[in-house]
């Protein structure tokens, strides 16, 4: 997820303020009214409480008239603004007190958006991935050194990274798999180091030009794949070209030079 939305305590109408995204408890005190504009399907109603009453409208939602009831409660969550002096809610969410109430101090995510796709839709599909695969990731650390480091289970910080029940799940989820990107990271270098370490002397080839169909178009620096004996690539540089002989390099391009890398830290949390 890009993102999380907690679903905090409703605002009374009050206490809404423009350009922000709250919940709200009220009761359906307006018409629910639905009109024809152009290409849009448009449904309107006033929700209000003890402070003042809030402007909500829906677009191409015919189907909301049917949910809302003049005189019923519920929790509308959505982005708050003002119009001609009138607090409004533009396609608010619709929550029984019930329902919000199972929603309350939980994170819920948010995903990029691709035309044509709703946040709700990509929620559901990941949930539903995620549940269709009992183990969403093969634990590759060994019992010992995530008990050491205290880490959970690759798989459930991955559930709990999309839909955390808390915000210290979602802290424990980030911490896991932040540690996965600096392990991965560390173990290649190293990994790179021992492969290649200093540079092999062996591994520079001569070849005459003649012996090599092709080689006549290369020119120094140029990077190409040759075949060994059991049939599998690998690359090679050239190095050094003449009339009759060409030099090819099969030494990683690294080997023998000092790595460092720069790690920017972006953020810390407690």
């Amino acid at each position: 997820p890009c993102s999380y939305e907690e679903y905090a305590s409703p605002k009374k109408a009050a206490e809404l303020t423009a350009g922000t995204r709250n919940s709200f408890r009220g009761t359906i005190t307006g018409n629910v009214s639905s009109r024809r504009a152009g290409r849009y399907h448009i449904t309107t109603t006033v929700v209000s409480d003890s402070t003042g009453s809030v402007r909500l409208t829906w677009f191409n939602a015919p189907y909301i008239a049917g949910i809302l009831k003049k005189g019923s409660q519920f929790i509308f969550r959505g982005n708050v603004r003002i119009k001609n002096g009138v607090l409004c809610m533009d396609h608010p969410e619709i929550h029984t007190p019930e329902k919000y109430d199972a929603l309350m101090n939980t994170l819920i995510p948010v995903y990029g958006l691709t035309k044509g796709l709703s946040r709700n839709t990509i929620a559901k599909s990941v949930q539903y991935a995620l549940q269709s695969d009992p183990q969403a990731a093969n634990e590759y650390l060994p019992e010992t050194l995530i008990r050491l480091n205290g880490l959970r289970d690759e798989t459930a910080a991955i559930r709990a990274i999309h839909f955390p029940k808390s915000a210290d799940d979602f802290k424990e989820a980030r911490r896991r798999l932040a540690f996965d990107e600096f392990f991965k990271f560390i173990l290649a270098m190293r990994m790179l180091k021992e492969a290649d370490g200093d540079r092999n002397p062996e591994a520079i080839l001569e070849v005459a030009i003649a012996q090599l169909p092709g080689s006549e178009n290369l020119k120094v620096g140029d990077r190409v794949y040759l075949q060994n004996m059991a049939g599998q690539p690998f690359p090679v540089t050239v190095t050094a070209k003449d009339d009759t002989m060409i030099t090819l390099d099969a030494n990683h391009e690294m080997a023998g030079k000092e790595l460092n890398f720069r790690i920017e830290l972006v953020e810390c949390e407690d």
